[in-house]
């Protein structure tokens, strides 16, 4: 993986979909990295259900793809998976990126946070969507895993919202307003 040299700041965007592959998140995702490409070094890190290269580039900005083994599935394997080969990327690759950005406040937070503050990183997370299937604090916390990994969201160095009604949803569940950004998509 070859970092570049601008302003030092060195950051890994996790997402757990990314293009090719459709979602939401992920297209909002590719399009922060290619304009945050242009001012510092990232790189992204998302799963592969597909039979996607382990190592693209897209626009400049390198993709790492984790393969899963499994498609998406009712009992969660897939995202078992995910998780422990993202904790071990993370570990391995510690010396290419000071910040972690998650998109999305799934489960992917536990092992990015594991990860930050094992390895004294800094990480943000950027929340999508509100409501029903959502990964604001209300919606987090109704999942099975919802305690634990609205416990690692409260562990963020900063939390970005898309929406008013995402960062008020945050305050009223008690995070900090200082850890608190209002940025919407396209900025």
């Amino acid at each position: 993986m070859h970092l570049k040299a601008k302003d030092h700041i060195y950051v890994c965007m996790i997402s757990r979909r990314f293009p090719p592959e459709y979602s939401g998140a992920g297209r909002q995702a590719l399009t922060l990295a290619t304009q945050l490409i242009k001012k510092i070094n990232l790189f992204v890190v998302c799963e592969n259900t597909q039979n996607y290269y382990q190592k693209s580039t897209i626009d400049d900005v390198d993709i790492y793809r984790l393969k899963s083994f499994f498609r998406k599935n009712d009992f969660g394997i897939d995202k078992i998976i995910f998780a422990f080969r993202l904790l071990f990327f993370l570990i391995k690759h510690r010396k290419e990126y000071d910040i972690i950005h998650c998109i999305g406040g799934s489960f992917i937070l536990i092992p990015a946070v594991i990860a930050a503050k094992l390895l004294n990183k800094k990480i943000c997370i950027k929340l999508t969507r509100a409501g029903l299937k959502g990964d604001d604090p209300d919606s987090i916390k109704k999942r099975k895993t919802g305690k634990i990994v609205y416990g690692l969201l409260l562990q963020a160095d900063a939390i970005i919202c898309i929406t008013q009604q995402l960062y008020d949803i945050c305050k009223q569940n008690g995070i900090l307003q200082k850890k608190l950004f209002k940025i919407p998509n396209g900025v």
